[in-house]
């Protein structure tokens, strides 16, 4: 999906980003999945939640694999699940696809 022109609008002091194209939602948790670039993110950050938005981050320059596993992950996340060990049991029994076990030195989980 290309992303389009964002529009910010200011409402009772707080500012909310409203993408104007149809969004990506998360089918388990309804969050909005924005696919953003490796410079978007900080420094080894594969993807990341905002419980604030409610919207799900996911590098998208990842392989097929490593993009559905910390989809799940962050997923698991926008469900509630905290901890880090659970979310990645929760979605490797998802994607059958454990990244930590094969990246562990290379992801850091944002928060």
């Amino acid at each position: 999906m290309m992303r389009k022109n964002l529009e910010y609008v200011v409402c009772t002091g707080s500012s909310y980003l409203i993408p104007d194209f149809e969004e990506e939602r998360d089918y388990d948790s309804g969050a909005i999945i924005l696919r953003v670039s490796k410079n978007e993110m900080p420094e080894n950050v594969l993807g990341s939640y905002d419980p604030t938005h409610h919207v799900i981050r996911i590098r998208n320059d990842l392989s097929m694999n490593e993009e559905m596993f910390v989809g799940k992950h962050e997923s698991g996340h926008a469900r509630g699940i905290i901890d880090e060990g659970r979310t990645d049991a929760y979605a490797a029994s998802l994607t059958g696809y454990n990244l930590r076990g094969a990246y562990i030195s290379k992801l850091r989980v944002a928060w």
